[in-house]
C-alpha cells in the first residue's frame, strides 16, 4: 500500500470532520478536493497504483495513447473553469472531424484532451489530497459512532466504484448495469493514410463500434507511424470477453484496415485491454438501501462521461457538507 499526500489544501471550518472516499477515478478526485476545501478531513483509498479511472493512457510503441476515455467534452461553465484552471495550456481541442458510418460528420460539443495522455487529468486532481493506493476496501459499517472503512472510522463515505462493487460493500446484490468493452491499440509504419488524414474518429454499428486515430492528438504519436484505436460492441466484448486476444484483436484489426484504409502490410504491433465495466447502460437498482452518512458518486448515478462524472462528484460533495452540518448542528 502506498500513501501519497502532496500539497497543502487552503481549508476553513469550525470543526473537523473526516470523510473516507472509495475510488480515486474523476468522481472520487473531484468529490475529495471540494470536502478538503470545507476543511473536511479527506482520505481516497484505490484499488489500483493510478488516479482516473477509465481516464486511462500508456505508452505504446514510443507513443501516448488513451485507452480509456478517448476525450472529453466541457460544456458546462463550472467544469470549464475547473479544468482549464487545473491543466492550464495541457488543455488541448481535437480539431478534426468525427464521421458517422455514412461518413457523416457527428455534430456535438468540443472535443479535449490533455497534451501528455488523459489520465494527466487525475494526477492533476489528486495532488493535495491524501491517497492510498493499491488499497481494496472489503468492508463498510455504519455504527453508532459513524462509519467503519476496513476498521477505519469516519464520520461519512463517499463510494464511486462501479455499482455492484459499490453493493457489495454493503451486504447486498445488484444487477450489473454496465457493458463490457474489448479495446485494442494498432500501430502501423508511415503516417496516417486515408480517413485517417481527416479524420479523429468514426462510429460504427457493428462490432466495431468506435475507433480513431491517436495522430489526431497533437504530440502524442510520432510523424513515422500512425497509431489507431479500436473499441468493440457491447455485443462483441460480451461474446469475446474470456477468449485470447491473439482471437478477437485480429478481428477488430481487420475491420479497422478496411474502414480506415489501412494497408495490412503497414502493421508493427497491437495492445489489447478489456473494460469490464465500460459505460453504464442502466440504472442503478438498490440505492435507497444506502446506511445514514454514505453517499455515492460516479456513473453509478450518472452517465458515464468525464463531464458528467465530474458534475456528480461535486455535487455528492454539497451533499455529504449539508448532511455533516445536519448531523453536527
Amino acid at each position: 500500500m502506498f500513501v501519497i499526500s502532496r500539497g497543502v489544501f487552503c481549508a476553513y471550518s469550525d470543526s473537523m470532520s473526516s470523510v473516507i472516499v472509495i475510488g480515486a477515478g474523476l468522481a472520487g478526485l473531484v468529490c475529495a478536493r471540494k470536502l478538503a476545501a470545507f476543511g473536511v478531513e479527506v482520505r481516497v483509498f484505490e484499488k489500483s497504483r493510478s488516479f482516473g479511472g477509465r481516464c486511462a493512457s500508456r505508452r505504446f510503441e514510443g507513443a501516448v495513447i488513451d485507452s480509456g476515455a478517448q476525450y472529453f467534452s466541457i460544456k458546462h461553465a463550472f467544469v470549464r473553469e475547473e479544468i482549464q484552471n487545473l491543466l492550464g495550456p495541457a488543455l488541448c481541442e481535437i480539431t478534426l472531424p468525427v464521421f458517422d458510418e455514412q461518413m457523416q460528420v457527428v455534430p456535438g460539443a468540443q472535443r479535449y484532451y490533455h497534451a501528455d495522455g488523459n489520465n494527466r487529468l487525475g494526477k492533476a486532481l489528486a495532488d493535495g489530497l491524501q491517497i492510498e493506493l493499491e488499497h481494496p476496501v472489503t468492508e463498510i459499517k455504519r455504527t453508532d459512532g459513524g462509519i467503519l472503512v476496513d476498521g477505519a472510522a469516519c464520520d461519512a463515505v463517499v463510494v464511486t466504484s462501479p455499482w455492484s462493487q459499490t453493493a457489495a460493500l454493503f451486504g447486498f446484490e445488484t444487477p450489473s448495469i454496465y457493458d463490457a468493452c474489448l479495446t485494442a491499440a494498432f500501430s502501423y509504419d508511415g503516417p496516417p493514410s486515408g480517413p485517417g488524414q481527416f479524420v479523429y474518429g468514426l462510429m460504427g454499428s457493428d462490432a466495431l463500434a468506435w475507433s480513431a486515430c491517436e495522430n489526431a492528438k497533437t504530440g502524442r504519436v510520432p510523424d513515422s507511424m500512425t497509431v489507431m484505436i479500436a473499441q468493440a460492441s457491447p455485443d462483441f466484448s460480451v461474446a469475446n470477453f474470456d477468449t485470447s486476444p491473439e482471437t478477437w484483436g485480429p478481428e477488430l484489426r481487420e475491420m479497422l484496415e478496411m474502414r480506415w484504409e489501412i494497408d495490412p502490410a503497414r502493421f508493427r504491433s497491437q495492445f489489447t485491454h478489456r473494460w469490464k465495466f465500460s459505460r453504464r447502460s442502466a440504472p442503478a437498482v438498490g440505492l435507497d438501501q444506502l446506511p445514514a452518512g454514505c453517499f455515492v458518486a460516479g456513473d453509478s448515478v450518472c452517465e458515464s462521461r468525464v463531464e458528467a462524472v465530474w458534475q456528480s462528484g461535486a455535487a455528492v460533495a454539497d451533499s455529504v457538507i449539508e448532511w455533516l452540518g445536519s448531523t453536527q448542528g
